[in-house]
């Protein structure tokens, strides 16, 4: 199927349908599936992903917990982060809001503003 172009290759394991109708998650199911089976969404795009920040392409924030062998595609920040505090939207492992919030202002992802007022919505 990749061959035939029905398949587009993302990295290492991880393909999308050519012809398959983007949904609400799909970018960060396959940044999960990206970085193996101790991944998750963490920080800013983890507040993207409920709706709660905009969302950023340009780049991706990740978590393991345990070390990451891979190289991975450009616009992928990953942390590895001992007792990750995650819960499953969808189906994917994501940084619960109150972590989530922490990281992005320990990290600088996130205006703070904008964490500011995420955190006044809770």
């Amino acid at each position: 199927m990749a061959r035939n172009r029905k398949l587009v290759r993302i990295g290492h394991g991880v393909y999308k349908l050519e012809m398959h109708s983007p949904g609400q998650y799909d970018d960060y199911a396959a940044a999960v599936a990206l970085v193996g089976e101790t991944g998750f969404v963490r920080g800013a795009s983890s507040l993207a992903m409920r709706g709660l920040l905009p969302f950023d392409p340009s780049c991706m924030y990740l978590g393991v917990s345990r070390r990451l062998r891979r190289n991975l595609p450009p616009g992928y920040s990953v942390k590895r982060v001992a007792e990750p505090d995650i819960e499953y939207v969808e189906g994917i492992p994501v940084e619960r809001i109150t972590s989530a919030i922490a990281d992005a202002r320990a990290s600088g992802a996130a205006d703070e503003d904008a964490l500011q007022a995420v955190e006044a919505m809770r």
